[in-house]
């Protein structure tokens, strides 16, 4: 088999020191309009009807079925709705989307082109931030705007808060160029990373309609209200929290690399890869990974509660590399 393309992400004391992503994959979808709250309340896993002015939430959007086919950042600003999306689903969900306004007075519109995110991170992330923000979010999934853009604090990694900063396409050039001058520049592997060490599924093109949100550990993450309305999937989902059916959860993996100089991978370890046991059963998928300090792979991986911890297990195959399992920073039930 050929090597399997990995990108690097930064190394781990870059990314605990403080770091800065330009998010390229990730793209936003912003929904105005009278009814583009109750319309965008009405599909989603989360309360977006009771969103603060300084508050962002995690919320899936699913299938009848149950099956997420995506996990956005969400929040309300200058009388939109904002929605973080990977770009590789983007059209397609915009499309499905609008399927469903009928009558509702919203619109829907992809604002990828005139914005730019950045992922900001690590001990010194927020003393750069403050040259724009005076006051940061206290704690996760708390919001910040101002003239200059808009600032989510997302689920926090490396011991350190992470922050979302979405901007004016045309401010991107100095804002990058201020931000590079006290913090290391990642490319998105690094971003991904810190997602895994957050136990954060990021749900992209390999992975949509596999999972319900209870499998990538959405009710820990804060991604799902079991109070608010119905919404795609609703009973579904609230039938396995309720009756205790879910019996995959996602984890955090890691295998080891030969160690050597950039030591090639001749295993697919990206996303929808499978996890195997030592039979080469199929108990489980890859859902997002990064390459980190050169001689290791990362990625959070969906598999089946009853095969963690009772028998070895595998990328792949069943003579592939043997994964090593990290606990996740909340726990599961």
């Amino acid at each position: 088999m050929n090597s399997i393309a990995l990108p690097h992400s930064c190394s781990s004391t870059t990314l605990e020191s403080g770091h800065v992503v330009l998010l390229k994959q990730t793209g936003l979808l912003a929904l105005e309009g009278e009814d583009a709250v109750s319309f965008i309340h009405g599909q989603l896993s989360n309360d977006i009807e009771h969103l603060g002015s300084s508050q962002a939430r995690l919320a899936a959007y699913c299938n009848p079925q149950g099956r997420m086919l995506a996990l956005f950042h969400a929040w309300k600003s200058s009388g939109k709705v904002w929605l973080t999306v990977p770009l590789d689903i983007l059209p397609a969900l915009q499309k499905r989307l609008q399927m469903y306004v009928l009558r509702a007075k919203v619109t829907l519109s992809d604002e990828s082109g005139n914005m730019a995110i950045l992922g900001i991170g690590g001990e010194k992330g927020g003393e750069a931030l403050s040259k724009w923000f005076e006051t940061l979010p206290s704690e996760p999934f708390g919001k910040t705007e101002n003239e200059f853009g808009v600032l989510v604090r997302v689920a926090d990694a490396f011991g350190f808060p992470r922050y979302l900063l979405t901007i004016a396409e045309k401010r991107l050039q100095v804002v990058e160029s201020e931000l590079s001058s006290t913090l290391s520049v990642c490319d998105e592997s690094g971003w991904t990373m810190g997602d895994i060490k957050a136990g954060v599924p990021q749900i992209t093109l390999p992975v949509q309609d596999r999972f319900i949100p209870q499998m990538v550990n959405l009710e820990q993450a804060g991604g799902l209200s079991f109070k608010k309305g119905c919404y795609p999937g609703q009973e579904v989902i609230a039938r396995s929290q309720y009756k205790g059916t879910v019996k995959r959860r996602m984890f955090h993996g890691m295998v080891e690399l030969p160690f050597e100089d950039n030591p090639p991978i001749d295993v697919n370890m990206t996303a929808g890869a499978n996890i195997v046991d030592s039979d080469g059963q199929v108990c489980g998928t890859i859902v997002s990974s990064a390459r980190r300090d050169n001689n290791r792979v990362d990625f959070l991986a969906v598999v089946q509660t009853e095969a963690i911890g009772s028998q070895a297990l595998h990328v792949e195959k069943a003579d592939g590399p043997l994964i090593t399992w990290i606990p996740l920073p909340y726990s599961l039930p």
